[in-house]
This record gives structure tokens, C-alpha cells and sequence, in this order.
């Protein structure tokens, strides 16, 4: 993937999975490729369900009788927490009453004998895909909701907030804090460009360790700076994210960092490494002046799903709204340091006001006729006290 490529939009693509516990002694072969006819993705053949966490929409059991160890699984099925509601379809290569009965007993949704049933299982993929869009569209509507209010409560108040801002340390903290909120991001870092070429570490923030450093809190010292040259030849460095995007002035997302290998990314494998911590999505986007000049990176890492909690890639949209909070973050540090520069202007200048006022108050006291006076006076003392 190119480094710079943004991941899109999650598409809805849905698909019906189905887990495939087989009871059969000859094998289910037929009854997978109707399935897959029917519709149906075939997620894991098992004798009994597998400890993974994928989502399974619909479990069928194969069987070819009353067999003590089916039903067992179907009854395990229907009291765990994790199948409580899913549908489980026994299947038999016949139909038999008795044998049918003794399943919807023990918590089976419907009893099928194979011959007859295709359409059924048609009819179960069908019903499973049109419940997935109506939920997938629920939670894009709530998705684009948060999003098209981003620039009303984010934006709009943080460039008032940025301008009007005098302490720098909490100028520091707005910019990440805010970028961080509006991708429930679990954390981020925000570097600034020194003179010597470097991008130091003014603030670093982690919700889920617990980690707050820089900002108002004082100087960030755990981490050293980022050169943005190498050492060998001058060249700019091009292998690390934050040095990256200060050299190019480009924005860098990575759906999932360790599935990337256009980066040296053992700094952030160190960091999970020590702290057990798992970085999946990294955002890092450039702060430039006026003159287009990168002044700083804004990092953020593992933006969450507002309705699941877990841990996806930053969105386009998402991307979008954190560069132009860099953008009027550049603007607000530019002002910072503008009036900054201007106070202390002001300050020399009043420096040089008093010293002129001095030489001229000086100059005045000594061309004055008494001061004269006094001197043509002291120099007659001097003539007629007596040498030793």
C-alpha cells in the first residue's frame, strides 16, 4: 500500500457466515457447496464451535440420526452466551419426526433434511443480509451524524480557543487533546520543529496507559528528538512516520501498522512491546505556516468505532478534519510566536529608550553650569592639598 494512500470508507459489504458443525460420518461435502449456492460464506467446519471471536450469523449442525453428541452441541449452543441468539439449523440427510423433535427441544430453530433444504437456507442468507444493511445504514447514519458536527463543536471553537490562547503549554494541549477527541483516538503525539532540524516531543498522550506528558505539564525529556537529516550524507529522513511527513508536508494513515513495510516502525513495536499495548491505525499529518513550511506533525493513534468501541483506521473524513485542525493550529503557534517575538521587541526597545534617557539626563547634569562649578572646584581642592 502506498504510504500515502488514505483506507476508504468502510464499504457494505456484508456477508452471511455460517459455522459448519459436522455429526456425519461420511463427510459433508454436498452440503457445503449448497450452502455456498444458498448464499452462505462457510467460516469453520468443526465437531463443536471453536473459542473465536468471529462474527457467525447462523450455525448448522450436520447429522444423519439422534446422535448424543450433536445434540449435546446443540444444547451447549442454545445456553452459551455467545450463540444465545443465533439461529442453529440441524440438518439430516432424512427427515425423521422423532428425530426432529428431540432437536427443537433442545433449543434447535428448525430441523431440515437436506434434499429440501435449499430454498430454506436461500431464504436464511437472505433474511441475514437485508438485517445487516438495515444495521450497517443505522450506524452510518450515527457515524455521519458525529462526523458532520466535527467542524460546529470542534473546529469552530478550536480556532477561537487557539487565538485566544496565551499560555503556550495549554496551546499545546488544545491541539492534541481536541484532534484526539475527534477521532476517539486512545492517544497521540504532537511534535514541533526546532531550529536545529529536529522534531521534539512537546506533548505525548495515551487514554488507555494512562500516559500524560508535555503541554502545560512542562517539557516532554523521556523521548529524544527526531532528526529530520541523516547524519550520514544530509539527506532527509524519509524512514520514520512523524519525519516523514515534516519532510514531504504530506499526511500518512496506516489502516494497520504492523501490516506496513514502508516505515521503520520499531519505535512503535517497542513502545506496544513494553507497555502491552497494541497499536492497530496511525494518523500523522504536517502543521504548516504561511510559507508552507512544516512547523510541526500531529500524530494520533487507534481512532475507535463511536458505536463498538474498537479499535479502525482513520476514515477519509476523519483525515479531512484533523488537517485542518493542523492547519489552524500552525496558524495559532505562527500568532504565538508572532506576539511572542513582538513582546520581546518591545521589550528590547524600552531597554534602549531608558539607556537613551540615561546618556541624555547624564549628558545634561555635566554640561550644566553647576556641575562645572563643582568640578573647577574640586580641581583648586586638589592643587592645594598637600602631596605626601
Amino acid at each position: 500500500m502506498n504510504v500515502l494512500e488514505t483506507p476508504p470508507l468502510p464499504k457494505a459489504k456484508h456477508e452471511a457466515r455460517v459455522l459448519l458443525l459436522n455429526h456425519r460420518l461420511n463427510g459433508c461435502a454436498s452440503l457445503i457447496r449448497g450452502l455456498e449456492v444458498a448464499g452462505f460464506a462457510v467460516t469453520g467446519i468443526a465437531v463443536t464451535p471453536a473459542s473465536s471471536t468471529d462474527p457467525v450469523h447462523l450455525v448448522v449442525v450436520a447429522i444423519s440420526g439422534v446422535d448424543d453428541s450433536a445434540c449435546s452441541v446443540v444444547e451447549q449452543l442454545r445456553q452459551s452466551e455467545r450463540f444465545a441468539a443465533t439461529p442453529i439449523l440441524v440438518i439430516s440427510d432424512r427427515f425423521d419426526p422423532s428425530v426432529a423433535e428431540e432437536y427443537l427441544h433442545l433449543g434447535a430453530t428448525d430441523f431440515l433434511s437436506q434434499p429440501s433444504a435449499g430454498r430454506v437456507l436461500s431464504g436464511w442468507c437472505e433474511r441475514i443480509l437485508n438485517s445487516q444493511q438495515s444495521d450497517w445504514l443505522f450506524e452510518e447514519y450515527v457515524r455521519e451524524r458525529r462526523r458532520s458536527g466535527a467542524f460546529d463543536r470542534v473546529i469552530i471553537p478550536l480556532s477561537l480557543a487557539l487565538f485566544g490562547e496565551r499560555d503556550h503549554g495549554r496551546m499545546l494541549e488544545t491541539i492534541l487533546l481536541e484532534a484526539k477527541a475527534l477521532c476517539l483516538a486512545d492517544g497521540g503525539t504532537l511534535y514541533l520543529r526546532t531550529s536545529a532540524d529536529t522534531l521534539e516531543f512537546t506533548m505525548v498522550h495515551n487514554d488507555v496507559l494512562g500516559i500524560s506528558l508535555g503541554g502545560s505539564k512542562g517539557s516532554v525529556t523521556e523521548f529524544p528528538p527526531i532528526p529530520l537529516y541523516r547524519p550520514d550524507g544530509g539527506e532527509p529522513e524519509r524512514r520514520y512516520i512523524a519525519a516523514y511527513v515534516a519532510n514531504s508536508g504530506l499526511p500518512v494513515s496506516l489502516p494497520d501498522l504492523y501490516d506496513s513495510s514502508n516505515f521503520d516502525l520499531s519505535g512503535p513495536r517497542n513502545f506496544d512491546t513494553k507497555f502491552g499495548y497494541r497499536t492497530l491505525s496511525i494518523l500523522a499529518a504536517p502543521l504548516k505556516n504561511d510559507a508552507h513550511r512544516v512547523i510541526g506533525v500531529l500524530q494520533l493513534i487507534n481512532a475507535r468505532d463511536p458505536l463498538t468501541g474498537e479499535a479502525v483506521p482513520f476514515d477519509p473524513q476523519q483525515q479531512e478534519a484533523v488537517e485542518s485542525m493542523c492547519r489552524l493550529a500552525a496558524a495559532g503557534l505562527e500568532a504565538y510566536a508572532r506576539m511572542q517575538k513582538l513582546k520581546e521587541q518591545i521589550s528590547a526597545l524600552h531597554l534602549k529608550i531608558d539607556e537613551a534617557k540615561k546618556r541624555e539626563q547624564v549628558s545634561q547634569i555635566v554640561d550644566s553650569d553647576y556641575f562645572k562649578n563643582l568640578k573647577e572646584k574640586a580641581r583648586q581642592l586638589r592643587m592645594k592639598t598637600p602631596r605626601a
